[in-house]
C-alpha cells in the first residue's frame, strides 16, 4: 500500500541512513528500481548491506551502486550475471562481504520475516554447500539446513502502475517479489513508473453519504457494509453510510437513490456502488420453533431462498433462480440452441474486451496477501471461459435433465464490487472532476415472481416511455445476463435483435459473472466507459431482480 506519496526520489529515500540493510526488488532489470538506487547514491549513504538475487546486473541499478562503492556487505544467490565484472573486483579487493545464500532458501528467509516465523529446515540448492556453521539435518537422504528469517531496515521495490488510494500493479516479471520484499522490511519505498491519478483534488470530507448495494449481507458484509467500506477506505468517519438491498438489483438502485438525492438538492457529491462476496456466503442456521426441539434447518445464503415465508410459497409459489428460467424459457418459447448462442456470443465478446485491453479501464487491481507464498494478485475477471456451441450443447439441464437451463448459459456466481462518485455540476468542478456521464432516469417494475427474469422488460418500457425515448435510441444496451433465457425474452419483448450489436458490447454476466448487489453498478460503470469509446450519446442498464421485479436505468454521455 501507498502509505505517503513523495514528490521527488529523493525525498523519498531521505530516511535511509549508513549502515542500513535494504533489500531491492526485481530478481531480473523488469523490476529494478534503478531510479530509487541512483538516488541513494546522489544522497552518498555507505556500509549497506544489500539483499538481492543477483550481485551486479549490467550497468544500472544494483551494479551502479556497486561501482559507486556505497555496499559494505552483499547477500545473494548469483555473485555476478551478464558481463558486469564490477562485483568481482571489488570482492578480491576485499572491500565489500558476501552471504551466499541458495536461490531458493534466500526467498524462503524474505518470506518467513514477513509472515513472523522464527526459523526453519529447508534444502539446499543449487549446488551451494551450507555452511559450516548452520545446524543442518538428513530427512530421505536429504541435507536440510536451519535458516533464520532475513528481516530489512527498507525495501526498494518496483511497481508498474499505482494509484493515490494504494493500489499498486506489478508486472509478472516482478510482481511476486516486490510485495514479499516488503512485508520483510520495515519501510517499503515503491517506485511507481506511472501514477493513475483517480480524484486526487477531491476534498472527502465533502462527502455527504455513501450508498452501497448488498444482497446477502450475511458474511463479512453483514452490519452496513457502505459504513464499514467507508471507515476502511480510510474516509473520514463523519461521513456517513447507507446499504440497500433490492436483491440483484441493489447496485444500480443505489446509485439511482444517489442521483434522486442529488436531483432533490439534498446532497452534493456522494459515493455509491455496490459489493456481492458470494464465495464468502455462510451457512446459517434458525432457531428452534419450539421448546427442547431437536431440528434445526441449516441454509446456504450464497443464492436464493432461505427462512421461506409459508403464506409466500402457497400464494407465489418459491421457484429457486435457474427454475425462474425454465419457466421463462417455456413460457416465451427460448430454444436451447437461441440460449447458447446467446452464451457463447457473450464469452467472445468478453474475451475479445480483455485481450484488447477494453476492460482494463475500469478494473482496479487488488493485491491479497496469502499464509503462504506470493500475494495473490487479481488483475482481471476471473469467470471468462472458452467454449464453444458444440461443448455448451453436451451440458446437462440443471432444473431437469431435458431442460434448456444450463451452467453454461447461466450467470456464474462469484464476488465483486464497484465504486463510483456522483456528484452535481457544482461540486464536480469545485472537487477538479471530469463527469463521464448523466443519469437520466431509473424506474422498477414487478412481475409474476416465478419468471423475475422478464423484468427488465417492463422496467425498460416504463423508463423510456417516461423520458419519452424508444429503444432505438439507444446507443449501447447493458443487460445483466443472469440467464440466456431470460435475457433473450426481454429482448424480444423490448423489439431488440437476439444478436444486435449493441448488447453487452464487451460480453454480458454469463461471461464476467454476477455478484448480486455489484452487478447494477457494474453495468453502469462499464456503460459510461463504452459510451466515451464509441462516441455514443445514450445507453440503457438494465437487469431482472429475484421475487419478481426488473430495473432500467439510462444515461447519458457529457
Amino acid at each position: 500500500m501507498i502509505n505517503k506519496i513523495f514528490d521527488t526520489l529523493a525525498l523519498a529515500v531521505a530516511d535511509v541512513n549508513d549502515g542500513a540493510t535494504i533489500m531491492i526488488g526485481g530478481f531480473g532489470t523488469a523490476g529494478m528500481p534503478s531510479e530509487l538506487i541512483d538516488a541513494l547514491i546522489e544522497q552518498g549513504v555507505r556500509d549497506l548491506t544489500i539483499v538481492n538475487n543477483n550481485a551486479g546486473n549490467g550497468a544500472t541499478g544494483l551494479a551502479a551502486l556497486l561501482k559507486a562503492k556505497r555496499v559494505r556487505k552483499i547477500i545473494c544467490s548469483f555473485p555476478r550475471q551478464t558481463d558486469s565484472h564490477v562485483f568481482d573486483a571489488l570482492y578480491c579487493a576485499g572491500e565489500i562481504e558476501l552471504e551466499l545464500v541458495p536461490q531458493g532458501n534466500l526467498a524462503e528467509r524474505i518470506r518467513a520475516a514477513g509472515t513472523g516465523i522464527g526459523g526453519f529446515f529447508t534444502p539446499t540448492g543449487y549446488g551451494t554447500k551450507f555452511a559450516e556453521c548452520k545446524e543442518t539435518r538428513e530427512i530421505d537422504g536429504r541435507h536440510y539446513v536451519l535458516e533464520a528469517p532475513l528481516h530489512a531496515d527498507f525495501a526498494l521495490i518496483k511497481a508498474y502502475k499505482g494509484d493515490h488510494w494504494g493500489n499498486l500493479v506489478y508486472r509478472k516479471t516482478a510482481r511476486n517479489f516486490g510485495p514479499i520484499m516488503a512485508s520483510a522490511a520495515k519501510t517499503a519505498i515503491v517506485q511507481v513508473s506511472k501514477v493513475v491519478e483517480r480524484n486526487k483534488e477531491v476534498d472527502w470530507e465533502a462527502i455527504d453519504e455513501v450508498i452501497y448495494g448488498c444482497a446477502n449481507q450475511a458474511g463479512e458484509d453483514n452490519r452496513n457494509v457502505a459504513r464499514m467500506s467507508a471507515l476502511l477506505a480510510g474516509l473520514p468517519v463523519g461521513v456517513p453510510g447507507t446499504t440497500v438491498n433490492r436483491l440483484c438489483g441493489s447496485g444500480m438502485d443505489a446509485v439511482g437513490i444517489a442521483a434522486r438525492a442529488i436531483k432533490a438538492g439534498e446532497t452534493g457529491l456522494m459515493i455509491t456502488g455496490g459489493v456481492e462476496s458470494m464465495s464468502r456466503a455462510p451457512f446459517v442456521m434458525g432457531k428452534a420453533t419450539s421448546a427442547f426441539s431437536r431440528q434445526a434447518e441449516i441454509h446456504d445464503t450464497t443464492i436464493g431462498w432461505r427462512f421461506v415465508n409459508p403464506l409466500m410459497k402457497k400464494q407465489y409459489g418459491v421457484d429457486s433462480m435457474p427454475e425462474t428460467a425454465e419457466n421463462v424459457a417455456d413460457d416465451y418459447k427460448i430454444s436451447r440452441a437461441d440460449q447458447d448462442a446467446f452464451a457463447l456470443r457473450s464469452q467472445q465478446k468478453a474475451a475479445r474486451a480483455q485481450k484488447d485491453g477494453t476492460l482494463v479501464q475500469e478494473i482496479v487491481t487488488v493485491t491479497i496477501p496469502q499464509k503462504k507464498g506470493d500475494a495473490l494478485v487479481v488483475e482481471r475477471d476471473e469467470h471468462p471461459r472458452e467454449t464453444s456451441l458444440e461443448a455448451l450443447a453436451k451440458l446437462k439441464g440443471v432444473v431437469r435433465p431435458d431442460g434448456s437451463v444450463t451452467a453454461g448459459n447461466a450467470s456464474g456466481v462469484n464476488d465483486g464490487a464497484v465504486a463510483m462518485l456522483i456528484a452535481d455540476e457544482d461540486s464536480a468542478k469545485r472537487h477538479g472532476l471530469t463527469p463521464r456521464a448523466r443519469i437520466l432516469g431509473v424506474a422498477t417494475a414487478g412481475v409474476p415472481p416465478r419468471v423475475m427474469g422478464i423484468g427488465p422488460g417492463p422496467a425498460s418500457q416504463k423508463l423510456l416511455a417516461r423520458l419519452g425515448f424508444t429503444i432505438d435510441q439507444m446507443d449501447v444496451i447493458e443487460l445483466n445476463e443472469a440467464f440466456a433465457s431470460q435475457g433473450l425474452a426481454t429482448l424480444r419483448m423490448l423489439g431488440v435483435e437476439d444478436d444486435d450489436p449493441r448488447i453487452n458490447p464487451n460480453g454480458g454476466a454469463i461471461a464476467l459473472g454476477h455478484p448480486l448487489g455489484a452487478s447494477g453498478a457494474r453495468l453502469v460503470t462499464t456503460v459510461s466507459y463504452q459510451l466515451e469509446r464509441t462516441g455514443g450519446r445514450y445507453a440503457l442498464c438494465t437487469m431482472c431482480i429475484g421475487v419478481g421485479q426488473g430495473i432500467a436505468m439510462i444515461i447519458e454521455r457529457v
